[in-house]
């Protein structure tokens, strides 16, 4: 896992799988697991700030240890 904290916006959440994707500021979509969010669900739109990791399973891109620093919802994330 990168030391790097990067940003972006959740672009999609489902909750009933437990995943979702962020739309990071360089572009790329990122791949987050609801448990690298700790006990706060996502909500399209949050701003979050996370270290982009390798998910095990998959050995693809994944965002790891998200915070989210802005819970103001923005519905128009493409």
């Amino acid at each position: 896992m990168s030391d790097i904290r990067e940003q972006g916006r959740v672009k999609f959440v489902n909750q009933d799988r437990g995943f979702s994707f962020i739309r990071t500021d360089s572009g790329d979509d990122l791949f987050a697991h609801v448990s690298n969010y700790g006990f706060i669900e996502p909500q399209v739109g949050n701003r979050v700030a996370f270290e982009r990791g390798t998910n095990p399973r998959t050995n693809r891109p994944e965002a790891k240890a998200i915070a989210i620093i802005d819970t103001e919802e923005k519905p128009n994330v493409t």
